[in-house]
């Protein structure tokens, strides 16, 4: 099958209407090479896809604090979305779900720098125009970003010698909230560095 992306001029949204209007019961076949990822004409069209997922807010909620805490509900609702569009074997769920991983993140990385301004109070921040981004999960984000714990963990990033390894912070001098044990009282700093620490790499 002969997937068409269309796209927006100026890099707007991708839109896959080929794969999002397919009939019931056809499935677009996606081949796996010997490492287990997706190739082929079926393979590029799935990553685009799961592109289109990762910034929808019903689907992908970006009010998430994590990735982890994210509901399972959503999860396996996207995970038997997929499937619906693509012939693919069942093993190869976790890696959608680590491409999903990052392209969410990438996501929340691309709106905060875009529409979040820290100089400006919660109630005076602009929500995004796009019909993508759900304004309640966008309002509840904001308040995360604006909280003083927030700000103290990154002024304490600032300071600290720290790198990444496997999505982690790492480094001689950790900020007091930093762990590589999720908690709720060290949410925001484990938020940040999904932000921030992880340059988006995908151009969606």
């Amino acid at each position: 099958m002969v997937v068409e992306v269309s796209k927006k001029k100026h890099r707007g949204p991708t839109k896959l209407s080929s794969v999002y209007g397919l009939d019931n019961g056809k499935r677009i076949v996606v081949h796996i090479n010997e490492l287990g990822q997706p190739i082929g004409e079926g393979g590029h069209s799935l990553k685009l896809f799961l592109g289109t997922i990762a910034r929808l807010g019903d689907k992908m909620p970006i009010d998430a604090p994590t990735w982890r805490a994210m509901s399972a509900t959503h999860k396996d609702d996207v995970w038997e979305y997929v499937q619906r569009k693509y012939d693919i074997p069942a093993y190869l769920k976790e890696w959608v779900m680590k491409d999903l991983d990052q392209k969410w993140r990438s996501w929340k990385y691309e709106l905060r720098n875009k529409y979040f301004n820290p100089t400006l109070k919660q109630t005076e921040q602009q929500i995004p125009p796009d019909p993508r981004v759900n304004v309640e999960q966008w309002k509840r984000v904001v308040q995360t970003w604006s909280s003083n714990s927030w700000k103290v963990v990154l002024e304490d990033l600032k300071t600290s010698s720290w790198k990444m390894e496997d999505g982690w912070l790492e480094g001689k001098v950790l900020p007091p909230y930093c762990s590589k044990v999720p908690q709720p009282d060290v949410t925001p700093c484990i938020e940040f560095k999904l932000l921030h620490c992880v340059e988006p790499k995908d151009p969606l």
